[in-house]
Order: structure tokens, then sequence, then C-alpha cells
């Protein structure tokens, strides 16, 4: 069949090695082809590694949509060289490049996002579905609050990380396409709630551009500086502006919040804007080129 235009964009293997390091596996990229062999273990260990090592982070926004670069050579630059993170289209696309380069044959995929009790109007995410063995396998590590570890592409097979239960729906659109929806539920909840929904076919071009469309000048999130990452131990660090802190009054500011497990309660501490470029470097390891 006809080769998709995703399938011809890799890491070269020294973008490849340089990734690994980046995200924890120095001794894997000493000889990553045979240390990491296109298994599902070694998928296991990339979602895992790069979402503790490369947060999410949206803090070149506001971006025009010709500046947001998703070629292995910019985002070797920015994720890698310059240890940043990135929004879900870069970090995702980070992703599939170095699956590609190992031996994956990931497929990228559009998703709506469930904000504000409604989906949105149009793509505004993409993420991974990696086949492995026979089977399908969920990978998203630019989404900024969701799992850490993998999921297979099954309806209704809850799966339990740190406290946090995540499971796939399955549904028809009016033209008989598959979707699923992932939802999640807090160990002290008992309802679930809709994450996103992704489509099980794969993305286009011309649907990305659109994605990125909606995501840099329609939704709200880009306003407000955000970066986050997983914790080995089941909670969550994340640098936020645009806060209330507490029941204070007045603007809006900056405040680091830390939670500790997934179900301790989330402490809020204020930043400074001099204070900023600190907590940065300490908690995220990010070295910023520019002023917030």
């Amino acid at each position: 069949g006809e080769v998709s235009w995703m399938e011809l964009v890799r890491f070269s293997e020294l973008q490849l090695r340089a990734y690994l390091e980046r995200i924890g596996l120095t001794e894997e990229a000493k000889d990553p082809h045979t240390l990491l062999p296109p298994t599902i273990q070694t998928l296991e260990k990339l979602q895992i590694r790069h979402s503790y090592e490369i947060p999410f982070d949206n803090l070149d926004m506001p971006l025009k949509l010709d500046t947001l670069r998703l070629d292995p050579d910019s985002l070797y630059k920015k994720l890698i060289c310059g240890q940043r993170g990135g929004v879900c289209f870069e970090m995702n696309h980070c992703m599939m490049y170095a699956l590609r380069t190992l031996g994956f044959h990931p497929v990228m995929h559009p998703a709506v996002v469930w904000i504000d009790n409604q989906w949105t109007p149009a793509a505004s995410h993409v993420l991974n579905v990696v086949p492995v063995d026979g089977k399908q396998w969920l990978i998203d590590v630019g989404f900024g609050n969701s799992f850490v570890e993998f999921l297979p592409v099954v309806a209704e097979v809850e799966n339990t990380q740190f406290g946090v239960s995540f499971k796939l729906t399955e549904s028809s659109d009016d033209a008989g396409v598959t979707w699923f929806t992932l939802k999640r539920k807090n160990a002290h909840h008992t309802d679930w709630s809709a994450v996103l929904k992704f489509r099980m076919t794969p993305l286009t071009a011309a649907e990305l551009e659109v994605a990125m469309e909606v995501v840099l000048h329609q939704l709200d999130f880009p306003k407000d500086h955000f970066v986050s990452k997983p914790t080995p131990e089941g909670g969550r660090i994340s640098l936020l502006s645009g806060v209330h802190i507490g029941n204070a009054a007045g603007a809006p500011g900056c405040c680091l919040c830390i939670r500790s497990s997934s179900t301790a309660a989330r402490e809020q501490i204020p930043v400074s804007e001099e204070d900023k470029a600190q907590v940065l470097k300490q908690h995220f390891g990010i070295v910023l080129q520019h002023k917030l």
C-alpha cells in the first residue's frame, strides 16, 4: 500500500542516542538497536522514561502556526539539546521519530479533548498507536496530566496506575469510523470522567495543521504558561501562571503546585516573577533562552 507521510520521517542514529540519554537511558543509548528491540518492554520503558524526564511545556506560547516546528532536527534542537519540554504536537512527534528509528511502526491519530464539559470542536491533540505482538498500544507523552504507563487499545479494560484508573470506551461515528474515549477515575471517586477521544484512522497532514491552529489560536490554555510532569511516586509537579493562590484577591499570579501522590492534597507555593527561572531549572531542568 501507499506509504503514509509520517512513515518517511524519523530520528538519525545520533539524534536517537541523544534522545535516549535525555530520558535517562544512558546505557541503552550506547547500543540502542541491541538493548532496545521493538518489544512491549521497550515500548513501556520509553513511555515511562519520557513522561518523567521531559515535561509538558507551553512556555513558548503564544506561538504562530508557522513557528511550531515538528521536524526531527527542530525537535532534536529544542527538546533534546535545549533541555526543554513541549506541547502535545512536539512531544508525540518526538516519540514517534524515536520509535520509528528503533524499528517500531507507530501511527499518529487525531483526538478531541474534553474541556469545559464539551468536546473541542475539531481535533486539538495528537497521540500514537503502536502495534506490537498483534496488539495495539496507546502511547501519549504530550497531554500534560494523563497516564504514565501505556494502555492497550481495548475497550472496557480498567488499568490502575498510582491510584488512578483509566479505561477506553468504543463508539462509531456516522461514517462508521471507530473512536475510543479515554476516561479516568481517581481512587476516591465513583464516576468516570472523559479525558479525550481519538479516532482509529490515521492523522492526515491537513488535519495536523487544523489541530495546531485550534490549539494555538482558539483554545484558552495557551494564554497562560503551564509546565508539568509526573513523579515516580505517582504525584505531579506543575508550574502554572494566571492562577489565584488559595483565596487571595487581586491579580492572578504564578504558583508551583506539588502533589506527592495521586491521593495527596495539592500544595500551592506562590512563585514570584524573579524566581520563575530558578524554579524551572530546579524542578524541571529547564533553562530558558528568553524571558517569559
